[in-house]
């Protein structure tokens, strides 16, 4: 069964036509279904750190967005990689 933000995510999701999303409540959606999306947990990108994604946009029913990940921080680097 899905959970309450998954569902609200989705419904909010089918009409958004292709393109960029520039819908701050969608974003939010998006953070609170987080936890709830398959896959999710298969990496550290933690709901919270979804604050930080850039050019969400929705191409053929998917979503797609950009976020830079700071794991080589942690090992010295000054530098993040930018994930999609």
């Amino acid at each position: 069964m899905l959970s309450e933000s998954l569902l609200k995510l989705q419904k909010a999701f089918q009409p958004i036509k292709d393109g960029p999303i520039d819908d701050l409540d969608f974003e939010q959606l998006l953070i609170d279904a987080w936890d709830s999306i398959e896959g999710s947990s298969e990496t550290n990108l933690t709901s919270s750190k979804l604050a930080r994604m850039e050019d969400l946009e929705k191409h053929d029913g998917n979503l797609y967005f950009k976020i830079e990940r700071h794991g080589g921080t942690v090992h010295g680097s000054t530098r993040a990689a930018l994930y999609t």
